[in-house]
């Protein structure tokens, strides 16, 4: 049975979010440029934080994809016990790096819809 999720698929998805992540940033200010009576204000830089920690997300499955074992299966021993291996090992740190880059984008970005209420 073929795998969903291969190096180049995670490729794909880390760079297709990344720029749709830019783009839509670079348009929110570019609207705030267009009103030009509309000030940047707190929620803008929240999202400018969330915007670097999602890149940093991006990065983490550029590098797990690469040099770890992100989209690719965990190969086991004859006893069903995951073999070890150095691209598991990279595996394991870019995951939880991932893990804490997604919660600080998630915090920032809610932090961000947060301020914008209050204007």
């Amino acid at each position: 049975m073929a795998s969903l999720e291969t190096p180049g698929k995670m490729y794909t998805l880390a760079a297709v979010l990344s720029v749709r992540a830019i783009v839509a940033a670079i348009l929110r200010f570019y609207a705030r440029r267009l009103l030009k009576s509309v000030r940047i204000e707190m929620d803008d830089y929240m999202i400018v934080l969330a915007l670097i920690f999602t890149l940093g997300t991006g990065l983490c499955m550029f590098v797990g994809a690469a040099f770890g074992d992100l989209g690719r299966h965990t190969r086991i021993d004859a006893h069903g016990m995951p073999i070890f291996t150095r691209r598991t090992q990279i595996f394991q740190q870019i995951a939880y790096a991932s893990q804490l880059t997604q919660t600080l984008t998630f915090g920032f970005t809610k932090l961000a819809v947060l301020f914008f209420y209050r204007r």
